[in-house]
């Protein structure tokens, strides 16, 4: 059976697609709970992300998105979000929509933190599976200074328009000679990564997890720097304030005083795919 909801476009909001989401994700745990259908997780290298035509939306269960192959943003939130509360690793995991532009939503998966995960990025939105797009290129602008003339390279961000959303452009300091060095020249670089959303916020979160991914496996970015990308990651992401405080409470009392510094990964990082 087949239900059809007609919205009129003045009553699109959050608010009622959120409850049609609501109502598609609590199908989805039943079909979970039947053996009918498998998680998200376990069908992602079966299923793709595939945008329907404009109005045209079908808020598509679990079944019919993977015995199809593919679906939208709208079918795979509320598989991913029933998927977290069969398992038990969120039972408070929800999806809803989050404005993407005049008259645009998308659907991801709120978790009970307040973290975001977005399985149209797993499923392939945007062109690739693959998150990370790596590069090493000069510093988006110069170091700060002081009155003391000395130098210092931090990460930076970066945000900007494209015809389909937005992207995100973070530049973690690489090759660069310290403190007390003068200005740049043209052999201190950054790593940069981009990442492409309809999404502002989850641009930026993107880039930064790129960012943290290249300098993890090459290990050459600095410590405190990473873990700033983390605390700045996870805001971006939707980590209440408090929580943030909570957690990156450390960062006010670190120094250069060339301690070995802990695992960016052992404070926390929120996963907000």
């Amino acid at each position: 059976m087949r239900v059809n909801v007609a919205i009129p476009e003045e009553h699109v909001t959050a608010p009622v697609l959120d409850s049609a989401l609501e109502a598609v994700t609590r199908l989805n745990e039943a079909l979970l709970a039947g053996g009918h259908v498998p998680t998200f997780a376990q069908a992602q290298d079966q299923v793709t992300w595939k945008p329907e035509p404009p109005g045209a939306e079908h808020f598509d269960h679990a079944g019919i998105v993977h015995q199809r192959g593919h679906g939208d943003c709208d079918d795979l939130a509320p598989w991913h979000a029933a998927s977290h509360r069969h398992t038990g690793r969120d039972k408070g995991a929800r999806a809803i929509v989050v404005p993407s532009g005049p008259q645009r939503w998308h659907a991801v998966v709120k978790m009970s933190d307040g973290t975001i995960e977005d399985p149209s990025l797993a499923a392939g939105m945007g062109g690739s599976r693959h998150r990370i797009s790596g590069a090493a290129l000069p510093f988006m602008c110069g170091p700060t200074s002081s009155v003391s003339g000395s130098y210092t390279m931090r990460p930076q961000l970066a945000l900007r328009p494209t015809p389909t959303g937005w992207q995100g452009r973070t530049d973690l300091p690489w090759h660069w000679r310290g403190e007390g060095s003068g200005p740049p020249n043209p052999s201190e670089i950054a790593m940069v990564t981009l990442h492409q959303h309809p999404v502002a916020s989850t641009a930026i979160v993107g880039s930064i997890d790129g960012a943290l991914e290249l300098a993890e496996a090459n290990g050459a970015g600095d410590p405190e720097h990473l873990e700033r990308l983390c605390c700045l990651r996870d805001y971006a992401a939707g980590m209440p304030l408090h929580e943030l405080a909570g957690e990156y409470a450390h960062l006010r009392q670190w120094k250069s005083d060339g301690q070995d510094y802990p695992s960016v990964f052992e404070h926390g990082r929120h996963e907000g795919r």
